[in-house]
């Protein structure tokens, strides 16, 4: 299930950033994927945990650990045993001094090549963590309060992690060579052409083409085809969406469309894939 599915919350919070506290079975599985436009961090306060980060990195989340997940990320967990999570879910950085924080990492980052990897949760992070908790069991969370702790978080990572532990951690939301993935994906829209997406990017349609294919590994079409069957499976399997509304959001021109679409992805019709997808999330309850 993706995690977006699991931080739904009824609140207007602004930019929907907040903590979420969970105990999940063994055996769950969560989704984080590039559409989502969402940063997590996730702190894994027990149980033990395998991953696969952007289709190639196979690894573990031990008891203990905590990784980042930035916006253009694309990773599947899979809980060997029940584990119990804190995520924090943020779309951009409020505080100045935190974005100040992350440019002052900017040259020690250009010295280094990017591996993604996990951070240990060291004093006082642990003792911050379990706070949180508190305050989310107790229901006494309200945007003020949150915009402190997040503050606070980020001065704990300041003064308890080196800058190169930083700079590699956070390496997504700080490296150069993301700001052209990351403008795509902040401006992407679910019904937008290529040549809207080098407009709004500010780039010629063929220098777009080039640039893109370079950073994303495929044509910028191939990429929204892709990004597409992603949505049209999330809104199936997370949403109430009608199929009405799933081909007004996607921008498909008919229901035929939106059949045919299914048929070539998925190999079946968009209600037997719904069927599929429900069944699945069934037997994860299960």
């Amino acid at each position: 299930m993706y995690i977006t599915y699991y931080m739904k919350d009824g609140s207007d919070r602004k930019k929907g950033s907040m903590f979420k506290y969970f105990e999940f079975p063994a055996k769950e599985v969560l989704e984080k994927d590039s559409f989502e436009k969402c940063n997590y961090l996730i702190f894994n306060l027990e149980g033990e945990i395998k991953y696969i980060y952007n289709g190639s990195i196979h690894r573990e989340l031990h008891t203990g650990e905590m990784m980042f997940l930035g916006i253009q990320a694309n990773c599947m967990l899979t809980l060997e045993t029940e584990a119990k999570l804190l995520i924090l879910g943020f779309d951009e950085l409020y505080s100045l001094c935190d974005k100040f924080t992350f440019q002052a990492l900017s040259p020690i980052q250009s010295m280094l090549k990017y591996e993604f990897d996990t951070l240990d949760i060291r004093y006082p992070m642990d003792d911050f963590l379990k706070l949180q908790i508190e305050y989310i069991s107790n229901h006494r969370f309200d945007s003020y309060l949150f915009d402190d702790k997040l503050k606070e978080l980020f001065i704990i990572f300041r003064a308890y992690y080196s800058k190169e532990e930083l700079s590699m951690f956070f390496y997504p939301i700080i490296a150069k060579s993301m700001d052209f993935k990351n403008m795509v994906l902040a401006n992407y829209r679910n019904d937008m052409r290529l040549e809207e997406l080098a407009e709004v990017c500010l780039m010629s349609k063929r220098a777009f083409q080039r640039h893109f294919k370079e950073i994303f590994g495929e044509t910028c079409e191939q990429w929204i085809l892709r990004e597409k069957s992603k949505q049209v499976r999330y809104y199936l399997s997370v949403t109430d969406c009608s199929f009405k509304e799933i081909i007004d959001k996607l921008g498909f021109d008919s229901s035929v469309h939106l059949n045919k679409f299914c048929k070539t992805w998925f190999g079946m019709s968009p209600t037997d894939l719904k069927k599929t997808l429900n069944i699945q999330k069934d037997c994860l309850k299960n």
